[in-house]
């Protein structure tokens, strides 16, 4: 193939290419901590990145052995510093490709105590009441919300730069 066709296939290859090296491998657990419950990612990968200092993420998980209509589905999962997953309650293999959004650690804590919630942008099957964020969705992230790489996480217990900008 050449021409224009030619470079979009390239393009799509290492668009394919990148994605494929993102999924979790095998062993997704540092073991440094007890492994969370299962159910709970959204409290448990709070709770591990307040604990170690990793980045909370939220977004999307694609297992290997769900059932057919739900192989997808919303979920919390942390960041090492070193980059690598490390997924509280999804035994190690079970992941096959992750997809989210990485948090600062004080737009996570002020979204989760504004919408009393342990889920900062989507739902909590634990307070359903909560709902999606509906602000985050109809405005966008604020400035600062997104945990970019070298960008320290406040204590637990201090809310840090970005508690009042939070939607």
């Amino acid at each position: 193939m050449t021409g224009t066709a030619g470079a979009a296939e390239q393009k799509l290859r290492q668009w394919v290419d990148t994605y494929a090296r993102l999924h979790s491998g095998d062993d997704t657990w540092p073991g440094d901590r007890p492994r969370g419950r299962p159910g709970r990612c959204f409290e448990e990968a709070s709770r591990y990145a307040d604990a170690v200092g990793a980045t909370y993420v939220e977004g999307f998980v694609l297992v290997a052995d769900a059932p057919l209509m739900f192989p997808v589905f919303e979920h919390a999962w942390c960041l090492t510093a070193q980059g690598t997953v490390a997924d509280t309650t999804i035994p190690d293999g079970g992941a096959l490709l992750y997809l989210g959004v990485p948090l600062h650690a004080a737009f996570r804590r002020a979204a989760q105590a504004r919408r009393h919630t342990w889920a900062a942008l989507t739902y909590d099957p634990d307070n359903l009441q909560a709902d999606v964020n509906d602000a985050v969705l109809k405005a966008g992230l604020p400035p600062g919300a997104l945990a970019l790489p070298n960008t320290p996480a406040p204590p637990p217990g201090e809310p840090g730069p970005l508690a009042q900008e939070v939607p």
